[in-house]
């Protein structure tokens, strides 16, 4: 199902829409927004929830750091930078006023911490080929080369953040944070 064009589902309709980690990646926002907006019941009390990376999670930063470095490369030893999808909406602010745009009313956005637990840093190698960060990483490295650096630099980057290990289960805990938009529909 195409999140910016749910035109199988009738207008007021559903009592709360979702995204976890979704909307970030759709190329229009604000579509999405308002896609979920005309599904949502006009009764003031039908809602919709939106989770976004906050851009100091661990995650997003190594992300940011090993795209940027591989870019530059790319460009010639240029400095360059690129804001990634998924942390399209990691701005509060911003997060905040898109959802009003919409027509979102009671918008709060609120900032959460969950870490992630690894065993290893290689670890992250399995969960990045699924993750649509790590595609839009890719998709803007023209080289093959360029292209095959990603993991080990991604590793590298990671491991120079020393993440420290939980004194319960051993498992390194990665700094995780998140923000969850939440909006009512009148």
């Amino acid at each position: 199902m195409d999140g910016q064009n749910l035109i199988s589902i009738e207008n007021d309709s559903i009592d709360y829409t979702f995204s976890i980690f979704g909307l970030i990646f759709f190329p229009d926002l604000i579509k999405g927004m308002k896609e979920m907006y005309r599904v949502l019941k006009s009764n003031n009390q039908s809602r919709t929830a939106i989770a976004s990376w906050c851009s100091d999670s661990f995650l997003p930063e190594i992300f940011r750091e090993t795209l940027n470095q591989l870019l530059t490369e790319q460009n010639n030893g240029k400095p360059t930078t690129h804001k990634q999808l998924a942390s399209s909406l990691s701005n509060e602010l911003e997060f905040k006023n898109h959802l009003e745009s919409v027509g979102f009313i009671d918008v709060s956005i609120t900032r959460i911490e969950h870490p992630l637990e690894v065993n290893e840093l290689s670890d992250l190698s399995i969960l990045l080929k699924s993750n649509p960060a790590y595609v839009d990483c890719l998709d803007l490295l023209h080289t093959d080369e360029l292209k095959l650096k990603f993991d080990s630099l991604f590793i590298e980057i990671a491991k120079s953040k020393n993440p420290k290990r939980s004194l319960e289960n051993n498992k390194l805990q990665l700094k995780s944070y998140s923000y969850i938009g939440v909006g009512t529909k009148l």
